[in-house]
């Protein structure tokens, strides 16, 4: 059995592809036509997707256990709590979602329970419409805006409220209103939330 220890999570969500993936140990995908996590066992190349046969979880989500159709088994452990919630995610192992429609392509990165980076790119027929991206940088997090200008700005605070997300600097205010599906919206709040 591989085992695993993790401090860091990825959630990518890809509108044309329909698909959800996790990166937290391991790369799980799911996707709208399969809502059942897969695992990717070579995540830097060319994809090879298995299907999970069985899996568990222990009751403080700290010890993730799988076992795939051709008897490799693997064991994902972490005590960092952003990590314990995308374990448990891929643990119910049915996520329900559907993407048609959908214009947001999300790039999360969290590391030690610290927000490293969140892209947002709205696009339409593969033309870019809005983006930004939060960065962190010696732990300050800033706002990174292309468009209409370029804008560095230190982050006061961020919060959801509903589809909207409300970026404070202390010289403005900033709103990305997400055109995603719900189940994609409740994934980054989850992962978000201290």
């Amino acid at each position: 059995m591989k085992t695993i220890e993790t401090h860091e999570i990825s959630l990518v969500y890809q509108p044309v592809r329909e698909e959800i993936t996790i990166f937290c140990g391991a790369k799980f995908v799911a996707t709208a036509t399969n809502p059942k996590f897969k695992i990717d066992l070579n995540p830097h190349g060319q994809e090879k997707i298995i299907e999970i046969k069985t899996s568990s979880i222990t009751s403080d989500n700290q010890i993730f256990d799988y076992r795939l159709d051709n008897n490799v088994s693997g064991q994902i452990k972490t005590k960092d709590e952003v990590c314990k919630k995308a374990l448990k995610v891929i643990a119910k192992n049915n996520l329900n979602f559907n993407g048609k429609g959908d214009t947001d392509k999300i790039d999360l990165y969290i590391i030690n329970d610290t927000l490293n980076h969140l892209y947002l790119n709205k696009t339409k027929d593969y033309i870019l419409i809005h983006a930004l991206r939060i960065i962190n940088e010696s732990d300050i997090l800033y706002l990174v805006r292309n468009k209409p200008i370029y804008i560095k700005e230190e982050i006061a605070n961020f919060r959801f409220e509903d589809k909207i997300l409300h970026i404070n600097t202390s010289t403005s205010a900033h709103q990305f209103l997400f055109d995603t599906n719900e189940t994609v919206i409740e994934l980054l709040k989850l992962f978000l939330k201290k």
